[in-house]
């Protein structure tokens, strides 16, 4: 079983090969009975004349703990 330490530094370096760059803080496991959830959160900033608009993003998934099914 891998712990959450372990889970995060797979997905930040899975992710980094999209060319997107995340930390450990942007990065949140949560455990609920089976269900194993990971979400990651982070902001850009895109520049316009005058101004600057922040762009916040989300993205969760959620599946069954591979190790606590029988099998």
């Amino acid at each position: 079983m891998q712990t959450d330490a372990e889970i995060i530094q797979k997905v930040i370096s899975s992710v980094r090969q999209t060319g997107l760059e995340l930390t450990a803080r942007q990065v949140k496991i949560t455990h609920s009975g089976d269900d194993l959830t990971i979400t990651a959160s982070w902001k850009r900033e895109i520049e316009f004349p005058g101004y600057t608009l922040p762009l916040n993003f989300s993205v969760s998934l959620t599946e069954i703990k591979r190790w606590t099914r029988a099998g």
